[in-house]
């Protein structure tokens, strides 16, 4: 017999969690992720054939606009410094970096170098080799969040325990810009705990029933991911691993 059953929250083992997590469903984004080569290879040019520190100049401005265009359509599709699990004060470049989708010292020499160029009186200093470095450095950055910019995935699954009346089921749903984790369960009722804890996801529930399959309690739930923060930034984690 089935029992409907609707608490305002559960309260899931966050051990599930050590099972891993796959993207069952993705999806591409339709923004011009690949303009960024096109400046990138004009600044490539230019330095090739500079003959004049303006060359290098123009060439590194060029590296940098290639940079910011790709950092704007990043910023368009998952609005960093909105993911909740952050502090509120950080910047879009060091979530990202804390998520593994860059590395800063590939990226702040180029910045701070188009910032001399651009706003300093006195001319900066440039040699090939300098350049050099720079060109590779902002092609790497395009090639580190190329997939981000092209996809991303949508829901995370687990299961475990198939063939076996403990067999369970979570399913994470992303929607990126929103920050919302939807969550879907299946799972036997020793895995519903009985309050709130580092080591167990806070379930916000919509709807949940509870049957007994096979002699298991089984607890069949949707609602919504709120915390805590620290397994909230790990399903964001994974959630970014997924497109790398």
């Amino acid at each position: 017999m089935e029992l409907a059953v609707q608490p305002a929250t559960l309260y899931i083992d966050a051990d599930l969690l050590n099972h891993e997590l796959e993207s069952t469903e993705r999806v591409d984004h339709n923004l011009p992720w690949k303009k960024q080569y096109e400046i990138w290879r004009h600044g490539s040019e230019l330095m090739a054939g500079a003959k004049s520190q303006h060359d290098f100049e123009v060439a590194i401005m060029q590296f940098q606009r290639a940079v910011e265009q790709r950092d704007t359509i990043l910023e368009q599709l998952y609005r960093f410094r909105t993911i909740p699990w952050f502090p509120s004060d950080a910047s879009q470049y060091s979530i990202m970096a804390s998520l593994g989708m860059i590395r800063p010292s590939l990226k702040e020499p180029l910045r701070e170098l188009r910032n001399k160029i651009a706003h300093e009186v006195a001319d900066v200093a440039l040699d090939r080799k300098q350049c050099d470095y720079l060109c590779d450095a902002a092609w790497y950055y395009l090639k580190a969040t190329d997939l981000p910019a092209r996809q991303c995935a949508t829901t995370l699954g687990l299961t475990c325990g198939e063939d076996d009346s403990h067999w369970t089921m979570l399913e994470f749903g992303f929607k990126p810009g929103s920050w919302t984790i939807a969550i879907q369960g299946d799972v036997p009722d020793r895995h519903v705990l009985t309050g709130r804890s580092p080591q167990a996801l806070t379930i916000a529930v919509s709807t949940s029933t509870v049957a007994e399959h096979r002699g298991v309690r089984k607890v069949h739930f949707h609602g919504s991911v709120t915390g805590p923060d620290l397994l909230c930034r790990r399903l964001v984690q994974t959630f970014f691993d997924e497109a790398i």
